[in-house]
């Protein structure tokens, strides 16, 4: 019987990595967040960020493939416009 083999890489960032890292990463995440926002109403922009919520929160459930290493509730709430 032939073997099955996962040849993906799971990386984790150790917790001095992400202090260092963690200053750049909000500053690129709000430029990015102001960028998305800009053109759109506040009540559009707040729906976006409730999908956007919506979304991340999916890919979080216990068993997906795809969720990440660490839940987002460590990171600050996005800002309004």
């Amino acid at each position: 019987m032939a073997q099955s083999f996962d040849f993906r890489k799971l990386l984790w960032v150790t917790p001095a990595g992400e202090a260092a890292a963690a200053p750049q990463m909000r500053g690129a995440a709000q430029r990015v967040q102001e960028r998305l926002v800009a053109p759109r109403s506040q009540g559009e922009a707040a729906q976006l960020k409730s999908l956007l919520a919506k979304r991340v929160s999916a890919l979080a459930v216990p068993g997906n493939a795809r969720a990440p290493h660490q839940p987002l509730s460590h990171l600050p709430p996005l800002s309004s416009p």
